[in-house]
């Protein structure tokens, strides 16, 4: 095959090399989040829906964080190719202002109007009785969550991938720890319940915003970044040159999770056991995906580096490779959601009925995990880190709002169809984004170098 990867031993060994941080990062993530899940699992249907709903709202204030540093990160990674450290100090300053603003805004609103938060996803006022306190203890982990990120994925830029690993076991070994203490009490120590995980993911989000600064001031000497830089923004050319980046990003990542807690609501209406059922075969589509998350995030920085340093031909050259570890990617992924889903749904305390809309939904998690493998790496590791970030956005956002969500809320509400079919046509965004992504490497019209207006 002409340009394989089996032939490229250079290619896969810089992949993998970026691959696995970052997709052990992942691990780390899911597995925390699984493990917590299922600690949280044995207090019932209802602690669980409580956890998801929250976990969403949360969700949405910290992919507004993530979706500010996210546009930087693509700069970041050009200005790298051309190894301009001054530029890429200045945009980690901006992203650091802007976790603070975005904190600010989650902590009020979580505050102010939880019952309305929570409502959105559900009539069932009984999550109301934990979810408002676990919701508002929850919002304390934004601002370290957000001022960690903005360190670590500026070094993730530049290929140094290794620190975020890091920081992210440091998370994981706290967060499952502290949580099965104070959720159920431990040597002395009260069980706090549902409480005691959002108690658990302040106190290590905060040790591991500390770990960040030791290693940003402490054991860097590429960045060299300085508590003076703080002060040093952007000339006015960067900065707007990373609004006009970074804008669609943003608007892209934020209304996505909004797609998510739209998506969730559908499903909540339906019923509270569907919220659960949903949960569980995330966390269990989660820890498949793990590699092909984290090889979308190394194509993002290779990709970038690659049209930062205006090798174009190169750029295409790994965009063909990557549609190739894609597929795949994402068959491993499938078959993987079959191998695990029993064992990890044995775990769980549910009902009946949950248990069953769990089942129901194994298989179109496995279909929807192909498309979503394709849609990670090629349409945002290749085609959005290539330059191609408002098209992006636009057939992201498109998708979602003309197709996925109306067909959603016409086969829940209107049609009544079965669980599995309501799963796969809330995701039908997935698979536009993905044709369109293939189409525009194909075709050879998705590399932008965004610095030749520098």
């Amino acid at each position: 095959m002409k340009n394989s990867i089996f032939k490229d031993r250079e290619f896969l060994r810089k992949t993998l090399v970026l691959t696995l941080p970052l997709a052990g990062q992942s691990v780390l993530s899911t597995l925390m989040h699984l493990i917590s899940s299922i600690i949280i699992g044995k207090l019932g249907d209802q602690i669980i829906a409580t956890n998801n709903v929250a976990t969403n709202i949360y969700g949405l204030f910290s992919m507004m964080i993530s979706g500010c540093i996210t546009g930087a990160v693509i700069l970041q990674a050009q200005y790298w190719g051309r190894k301009d450290t001054a530029a890429i100090r200045k945009l980690m300053t901006v992203t650091i202002y802007l976790a603070v603003f975005f904190s600010a805004v989650g902590l009020l609103a979580v505050h102010l109007i939880p019952e309305k938060l929570i409502m959105m996803y559900t009539e069932d006022t009984g999550l109301l009785e934990y979810g408002i306190s676990y919701l508002q203890m929850l919002s304390y982990s934004l601002l370290p969550f957000g001022l960690s990120t903005a360190i670590i994925m500026a070094f993730s830029s530049m290929g140094r991938v290794k620190v975020g690993f890091q920081m992210e076991l440091m998370n994981s070994i706290l967060s499952t720890l502290l949580g099965i203490m104070l959720v159920h009490g431990f040597g002395g120590i009260p069980a706090y319940g549902l409480i005691g995980y959002a108690y658990a993911q302040m106190i290590s989000r905060v040790l591991c915003f500390a770990f960040s600064v030791w290693y940003l001031f402490k054991n860097d000497s590429v960045m060299e970044y300085r508590l003076k830089d703080l002060a040093i923004l952007p000339e006015k050319e960067l900065l707007w040159l990373y609004i006009r980046t970074d804008y669609p990003v943003f608007a892209s990542d934020t209304l996505m999770m909004l797609v998510s807690m739209i998506q969730t609501i559908i499903a909540g209406r339906v019923s509270t056991e569907y919220i659960t059922a949903n949960s569980i075969v995330h966390n269990i589509w989660m820890t498949a995906a793990l590699f092909g998350m984290g090889c979308g995030k190394a194509a993002a920085i290779i990709i970038g580096n690659s049209v930062g340093a205006g090798d174009l031909e190169e750029a295409q050259n790994l965009a063909e490779k990557y549609i190739q570890l894609s597929g795949l990617i994402a068959l491993s992924v499938a078959v993987t959601i079959y191998i695990i889903a029993e064992p990890i749904i044995g775990r769980y305390v549910i009902s009946e009925a949950a248990n069953k809309t769990v089942h129901d939904l194994i298989t179109p998690s496995a279909i929807t995990a192909i498309i979503t493998i394709y849609q990670l790496i090629i349409g945002h590791g290749v085609v959005r880190a290539g330059g191609q970030v408002r098209e992006t956005t636009a057939v992201e956002l498109l998708a979602a709002f003309l197709v996925s969500l109306p067909a959603g809320w016409l086969a829940a509400y209107k049609l009544q169809l079965s669980p599995a079919m309501i799963y796969i046509i809330l995701r039908l965004d997935k698979l536009i984004t993905a044709i369109w992504a293939l189409i525009k490497v194909r075709k050879k019209k998705w590399i932008k170098n965004l610095l030749v207006t520098q």
